[in-house]
């Protein structure tokens, strides 16, 4: 039941493939505002992996009908093939220790999470809906240590070319005793236009993250990140966010998840915003999970403060 299309047919060992597909209902309420409340397809991806002896290869495409625009393959305002990452690779080394790969990859900083819409991966440019890159990675992993760096040279899906970014993204990360793993993050990048400023930034991510596990079924991950903006003519910006999650499986396939976020984009006079999640994952098949996430924000701005409130119910099957 494990394998692809729960076990209907034999791959190859050398050969992975499979599919993500997610579906969601959404209401939300913001201040005076009317419910917004809508079905959405958050995800229709396929994808595949090859191993040949050292080289290593693999991609992803899909459809979306509406977001995703930064890995868009299409040029639609809605209704585009989309591509995450395909990248080529080959490990340099007899334990695959050492991966060395180019193409479209998502950047290597910070916690890799299903929660969504995480104020740390929004804010530092970093999620895996969209904002992956094109560029070259060499990664390793060795005992407790493991890490990534990573030259951009920017998301060839976005144009013009003024707007894309080059630079770097790394992290390293160092697990002294089997349950507990502590990392740092790194990105520096330059873009010509940047796609929210429109003028030329450099811009900066800084960050440090942890995961600790105290028995075998809780574990807590926490990430906090500076952003600074050094806009051309225009000043600067410099930001923050922070986010800590508690994951608890009372019972196997059944998690509870809570957490908290903080972040400050940087504005004048800006004040912080806060936000909190509630979650109920039930992973209550093979390869398919249902999900019911609460989201609860204080937004806040210069001018203003809102409150937003939305509820998130999700049907995930991956093949």
């Amino acid at each position: 039941m494990g394998g692809f299309l729960w076990g209907a047919f034999d791959l190859p060992d050398e050969l992975r493939l499979g599919a993500n597909i997610r579906g969601a209902y959404s209401a939300s309420k913001s201040a005076d505002d009317p419910m917004d409340s809508r079905f959405l397809s958050m995800r229709t991806d396929l994808l595949a992996d090859l191993k040949l002896l050292k080289f290593r290869a693999a991609g992803s495409i899909g459809y979306a009908a509406t977001g995703s625009e930064f890995a868009a393959l299409s040029r639609q305002p809605s209704k585009n093939l989309v591509s995450r990452e395909h990248w080529v690779g080959f490990e340099l080394d007899q334990a695959a220790t050492w991966l060395a790969r180019g193409g479209r990859i998502a950047l290597p900083f910070g916690l890799r999470s299903a929660e969504h819409a995480l104020w740390v991966r929004d804010f530092t440019r970093t999620n895996a809906v969209d904002q992956q890159q094109y560029g070259f990675a060499l990664s390793f992993t060795k005992r407790q240590l493991r890490g990534e760096f990573m030259g951009i040279v920017g998301n060839f899906q976005i144009r013009p070319d003024e707007y894309r970014e080059r630079g770097y993204s790394a992290f390293f990360e160092y697990a002294p005793i089997p349950t507990l793993a502590i990392g740092v993050s790194s990105l520096v990048t330059r873009a010509r236009r940047d796609i929210v400023y429109r003028v030329t930034d450099y811009r900066q991510a800084h960050g440090l993250f942890a995961r600790y596990a105290p028995i075998k079924s809780l574990v807590f991950m926490a990430e906090g990140d500076i952003v600074y903006h050094s806009l051309t003519w225009h000043g600067h910006r410099s930001g923050h966010a922070a986010l800590l999650l508690a994951d608890y499986e009372p019972t196997q396939g059944l998690h509870v998840i809570l957490g908290g976020e903080h972040k400050n984009e940087g504005g004048l006079a800006q004040p912080n915003s806060y936000g909190g999640r509630g979650s109920l994952v039930w992973f209550f098949a093979p390869h398919a999970d249902l999900r019911l996430d609460n989201f609860y924000q204080r937004i806040s701005n210069a001018l203003e403060q809102r409150v937003v409130l939305m509820l998130l119910a999700q049907l995930h099957v991956y093949l």
